[in-house]
């Protein structure tokens, strides 16, 4: 899945550059593509929120704990950061589930 939303990500910037009109974009088009998709401009992905920061990092990537319960489900035991990108989420908090 992440795989996907990385392959995905990079197609948004190659579409932002041809839509600016280059025919050709160089790895310098796709870094300054890349770096317009920040909080304010975010979009969803198989993972969550897809959306960097300055310094080029996911900005509140969501990050799950899961295990395995009676030896077969898998069950949410913690997450921290963003699913939605519309939601607007800025908790950065660990949260535990019983």
């Amino acid at each position: 899945m992440m795989d996907y939303d990385a392959l995905y990500t990079f197609l948004v910037a190659s579409k932002s550059t041809t839509q600016q009109g280059k025919q050709n974009s160089t790895s310098e088009d796709s870094k300054n593509a890349l770096s317009q998709i920040n909080a304010s401009q975010s979009f969803q992905g198989i993972t969550g929120a897809i959306a960097f920061g300055s310094d080029g990092n996911p900005i509140n990537k969501l990050r799950l704990v899961l295990r395995v319960a009676d030896g077969q489900y898998l069950h949410l035991a913690a997450y921290q950061g963003c699913f939605l990108a519309s939601s607007g989420c800025t908790d950065t908090n660990i949260h535990i589930l019983e």
